[in-house]
């Protein structure tokens, strides 16, 4: 194991929704979101970081977007 902390630039604006991203993906097993950095982005303590963290999240945020706009779609 490689314990540290990763930056993620996440594309969903402060808000409502970016907290549920955080507290969701915070979830994952040796992942937990701790806060944002200067440049507004999460900020994550990994257990591994040679794992594909920032790749998960990524895909992760891609499918939450994906969900968000197709209940907003069927409202």
């Amino acid at each position: 194991l490689k314990p540290g902390y990763l930056a993620y630039p996440a594309r969903r604006p402060p808000g409502a929704g970016r907290c549920a991203f955080g507290a969701g993906t915070s979830l994952m097993p040796g992942t937990l979101m701790v806060g944002t950095d200067a440049d507004d982005a999460l900020v994550y303590h990994c257990l591994d970081t040679d794992q594909p963290v920032a790749a998960n999240l990524a895909q992760d945020e891609a499918l939450l977007t994906r969900v968000s706009q197709e209940g907003a779609d069927n409202a």
